[in-house]
């Protein structure tokens, strides 16, 4: 992160040709210590800044101060730049006079079930653990951008059908429990859309092409898909549904990665669909999902978008 010491010491040992040894031992410290102050990942103490003032001239830390006033403001624009992506991404309207809602839609096993718990074997690997993930994402998303605008969370098996005039989104795919849809929401969806997508024993069907995961002998997800479908709502001319869904929960959780506004990264789904011309079109996005750890890894380098026309899918 930029500093107005960090800009300073990075300036004046560049211009100067002085290394971060030499300084360090002039005013007294560790070659660590300078180190972590020219990346920004710790301020000088203010007895440290009137050291480093007493060999750095003033005139650096002017300098300094102006590009990291230019630099926040560029990132608070930016910022705003990717609120805007999100609002328009769900087609939200945030006029206070509106009172626009957006329902989200999730698997009753992210709102029902236990916590993780951390003391049992793999516990990063528990489904429920990444459906709560991938719903608070999604609602911290919705929260943040639009404050004005009412998020309603409710389970599938709890849906009411008066619900349907709304925007949607839907947290969770349709995988098989006890021979029904876990996500009823999403299985309804998709039927009355009549888009060929559908989901097999090792794989998520979309069209004529297949993508299967990767599984371990012992059980462990290896490799997901990571999927985000936007289209025009069925049951409402005038309104959205936007589904974000793998074939396991780890492909869900990147589906919802690949669209926060947590981190501010260009390279982020929201950016590409801009970029494209598809931010507020129908379509659906597919894209490799590794777990690692205890977080998720999308490949949006490899991202396959479909544009839906008419209810048939178009290779972008």
């Amino acid at each position: 992160m930029k500093t107005i010491a960090s800009e300073a010491i990075n300036e004046f040992l560049k211009e100067t040709r002085r290394s971060a040894v030499s300084l360090a031992n002039e005013i007294g410290v560790t070659e660590g210590e300078i180190s972590r102050w020219r990346k920004g990942k710790v301020e000088p103490a203010p007895a440290s800044i009137e050291k480093l003032k007493q060999v750095i001239p003033h005139e650096y830390f002017n300098k300094s101060k102006d590009l990291v006033s230019a630099s926040r403001r560029a990132g608070a624009s930016q910022i705003a730049d990717t609120y805007d992506l999100t609002r328009r991404f769900y087609s939200l309207n945030t006029d206070p006079h509106y009172n626009d809602t957006i329902n989200i839609v999730t698997a009753s096993s992210a709102l029902h079930s236990r916590f993780a718990d951390r003391t049992a074997r793999n516990f990063i690997f528990m489904d429920n653990y990444s459906d709560r993930d991938s719903l608070l994402q999604v609602s911290l998303d919705l929260a943040r951008s639009s404050p004005g605008v009412e998020v309603v969370v409710s389970t599938s098996d709890a849906f009411e059908e008066r619900n349907l005039d709304k925007n949607i989104v839907l947290v969770g795919g349709p995988s098989i429990h006890d021979g029904e849809p876990n996500n009823l929401a999403l299985d309804t969806v998709l039927r009355h859309s009549e888009i060929p997508i559908w989901f097999s024993d090792n794989a998520i069907h979309i069209g004529e092409k297949t993508y299967a995961f990767e599984i371990s002998d012992d059980g462990i997800v290896l490799k997901d898909w990571a999927c985000v479908l936007r289209i025009r709502s069925p049951f409402s001319a005038d309104r959205y549904i936007v589904a974000i869904f793998g074939h396991f929960t780890w492909g869900g959780r990147a589906a919802a990665e690949s669209l926060s506004t947590r981190r501010l990264r260009p390279a982020s789904l929201l950016h590409l669909l801009e970029r494209r011309g598809l931010l507020e079109r129908e379509f659906l996005a597919v894209m490799p999902a590794r777990p690692q750890l205890a977080k998720v890894v999308y490949d949006i380098a490899n991202v396959e978008i479909f544009e839906i026309d008419e209810n048939e899918l178009h290779f972008d």
